[in-house]
């Protein structure tokens, strides 16, 4: 999970360099991100990878069986972050208009194939049997 430390790191050095000018609005979103239980799980999948390994251990590689679900106060500080960013541009463009908006991903609503990154349903019915029987031989 290098996108996790690499988020995690980045986000520490925004936070050191920054925190005299930072936004105090902006710096509270960006700790809460950096220092959620969601970002310190992803921190340690590996580790939970090579302990599966070692102790054969079939886990269904989705993320849900490695990690929670992020919490309400994450979804929250990656709005903020994003209102917060979205009203420094309007209040900067004034003063620059060669300034560039921030990039904003929009799903498609009518897509009708999965989405490339879609285990195979083969894939997961595999895993989930072996983790089933796993299960039983091990109670």
């Amino acid at each position: 999970m290098s996108n996790a430390k690499e988020f995690k790191d980045n986000g520490d050095k925004i936070l050191d360099r920054h925190s005299g000018n930072l936004d105090p609005e902006a710096f509270g979103y960006l700790h809460q991100l950096t220092e959620s239980m969601f970002n310190s799980l992803l921190l340690i999948i590996p580790a939970m990878e090579q302990s599966d390994t070692f102790h054969k251990f079939p886990r269904i590689r989705v993320l849900g069986s490695y990690s929670m679900e992020p919490l309400k106060e994450d979804y929250e500080a990656i709005l903020g972050l994003i209102k917060w960013c979205e009203k420094s541009y309007s209040k900067l463009q004034k003063y620059n208009p060669s300034l560039k908006k921030i990039a904003a991903y929009a799903p498609q609503n009518n897509r009708k194939l999965p989405p490339k990154c879609m285990i195979p349903s083969e894939i997961r019915q595999k895993e989930m049997q072996e983790l089933i029987e796993f299960r039983q031989n091990n109670k």
